[in-house]
C-alpha cells in the first residue's frame, strides 16, 4: 500500500454528517483518501490502517473508527475472501494521476452499496 497525494476540497470542513462524527473519525477519513488506489478502495485492514494513519497513536482504535464511517463515509465488503474497503464519494471528489496503475481491487457489488 502506498500513499498518495490527494486533494481534499475545502467544502469537506462544512459537510454536517461528517461533523457529526469525532474529530478523530475526521481525520482517519481524510488520510484513508491518500491510501486508497485510483478507484478510491483499500483493503480493509483496520490494524494496518492504523499504523499508516496513526502512527504515533497506537491506542487509536481503527475498527471503531472504520464502524463509525460505515456505512455513510465507506463500503465495507468482502470480494474473493479479502475483505476490501470503497470511500463512497471518491470518484466524484478525486482526479487521479493517470500514471496511477489500475486498481486490483474489485467494486463492491450493488448488494454492498
Amino acid at each position: 500500500m502506498m500513499a498518495r497525494i490527494r486533494t481534499i476540497k475545502p467544502e469537506l470542513a462544512f459537510d454536517e454528517e461528517l461533523a457529526r462524527l469525532s474529530l478523530e473519525a475526521q481525520k482517519f477519513f481524510i488520510l484513508l483518501w491518500t491510501h486508497c488506489d485510483r478507484e478510491g478502495r483499500v483493503d480493509d485492514f483496520p490494524t494496518k490502517l492504523r499504523a499508516l494513519i496513526f502512527p504515533y497513536h497506537p491506542d487509536t482504535d481503527a475498527e471503531a473508527i472504520l464502524a463509525e464511517l460505515s456505512p455513510k463515509f465507506v463500503v465495507r465488503y468482502s470480494s474473493g475472501g479479502k475483505k476490501n474497503l470503497q470511500v463512497r464519494t471518491y470518484m466524484e471528489h478525486q482526479r487521479t494521476n493517470n500514471k496511477e496503475g489500475p486498481t486490483k481491487i474489485p467494486a463492491p457489488s450493488k448488494n454492498d452499496l
